[in-house]
């Protein structure tokens, strides 16, 4: 479970918490790669994220920048349906430097 914190006079999620249940679901494996990367300004960068879940239909992206402790979401993937937030499409900068995170779970449909 992960807990967001939104302030008025920001559009970023900034992860606050989270819980992890000891069940079946933490013996999957979710795998980044590469594990590291380094880049010039200007370029394109391409981080992946996969798992052993089929179960699991959402993926989200963190970026942790240096000296931080909080996380900003930068985009999910839910279905295969990718949402990018718009200040983290385009070329890399040196602004980006940071860590990345991936995360993989399984996602409930309500009608």
């Amino acid at each position: 479970m992960l807990w967001y914190q939104k302030l008025k006079s920001d559009s970023a999620l900034k992860l606050i918490g989270y819980m992890l249940l000891k069940t079946q679901i933490s013996k999957n494996r979710v795998d980044q790669y590469p594990t590291a990367l380094i880049k010039t300004p200007g370029g394109e960068i391409q981080i992946k994220c996969n798992h052993s879940n089929s179960d699991f239909n959402m993926i989200q992206w963190y970026k942790q920048s240096p000296g931080k402790t909080d996380m900003v979401l930068l985009g999910y993937a839910r279905f295969s349906s990718p949402v990018v937030e718009d200040e983290f499409r385009g070329i890399y900068d040196s602004v980006d430097n940071a860590v990345y995170f991936c995360a993989c779970f399984s996602t409930v449909e309500t009608h």
